[in-house]
């Protein structure tokens, strides 16, 4: 859900709401924000008072986003964006106004950032969101298996994310419902506080929440693959989530992998950035620093 993005569509671009949808979520005056390959993202103005987002999906229903919807809809409310209303063909949530925690470590806070990302994880996993319902983890990483690596990196980090789901199948670790897609980008700093929004809705183990934040933020991969930032993250985001540093490592790499097999079936070829992350943080658990 991309609530907060400024706008990307054309004044010749004028997709039409449903008639009915207004009236049936008492809103108005919709200015469309933004466009997904699923969504269109509306900014509306409530009858009851305040802005909100409007996200409607014409193909008439949400797809796999409906687990995210599903997630944010138990969290009820802060850390996570409030869902207002939801149907099928649309979710209605709060408008959120602030800089993104990318936003903050692209203007040179990536510390900052950093800290604030634990801070929500470790909030929303508080709100004990059960994982029924939502989408398995080992059905996310179910195309891993069949992806032809190349790359000493590649390869290793396949490994690694066989163990992690086999770990996770035989009941290593407890199975909790998860943003699934928690990272900079994805949290708000609003006047109100943090909000996250764009939930994946996994159920999975609590170590893998932060798994996809090393990669990011966007624009910043030189910052990602510092050794030293490696390891103040393990540390600090770890503490958050109740797991060991290695363990979130660990979820990470698979993570980071599975990330790269999507590249390959994308582009035909393991991107440069992503053996380079996963080369950090392979060097990274294999340390005895932890």
């Amino acid at each position: 859900m991309t609530e907060v993005a400024p706008p990307d569509v054309t004044p010749d671009v004028a997709p039409e709401l449903p008639p009915d949808l207004l009236h049936r979520f008492g809103l108005s005056a919709p200015v469309l924000r933004a466009k997904t390959p699923q969504a269109e993202i509306w900014q509306v103005e409530r009858i009851a008072g305040g802005r909100a987002a409007l996200k409607q999906y014409p193909g008439g229903d949400m797809g796999n986003e409906a687990a995210g919807v599903a997630y944010l809809q138990h969290c009820d409310g802060p850390p996570a964006v409030t869902i207002l209303a939801a149907s099928t063909d649309a979710v209605v949530m709060d408008w959120l106004e602030g800089p993104s925690l990318g936003d903050l470590a692209r203007g040179g806070d990536c510390a900052t950032g950093d800290l604030a990302l634990a801070e929500v994880a470790r909030l929303l996993l508080s709100r004990k969101v059960p994982g029924a319902g939502l989408l398995p983890l080992q059905q996310l990483f179910a195309p891993l298996p069949d992806c032809r690596f190349q790359s000493p990196e590649g390869i290793a980090a396949q490994a690694v994310a066989r163990d992690c789901i086999r770990d996770l199948e035989v009941g290593r670790w407890p199975v909790v419902g998860l943003h699934g897609d928690l990272h900079h980008d994805n949290v708000i700093r609003t006047e109100a506080g943090m909000r996250a929004f764009d939930a994946k809705g996994i159920a999975g183990p609590a170590a893998y929440e932060l798994a996809n934040a090393f990669r990011h933020p966007r624009g910043c991969a030189a910052h990602t693959v510092d050794p030293e930032v490696i390891s103040t993250r393990a540390r600090a985001w770890s503490a958050a989530l109740g797991c060991r540093p290695d363990e979130l490592l660990r979820w990470a790499i698979s993570k980071a992998a599975l990330s790269m097999a999507w590249s390959v079936a994308w582009a035909g070829r393991e991107r440069r950035q992503d053996l380079d992350l996963i080369a950090a943080l392979l060097r990274a658990e294999g340390s005895a620093w932890f």
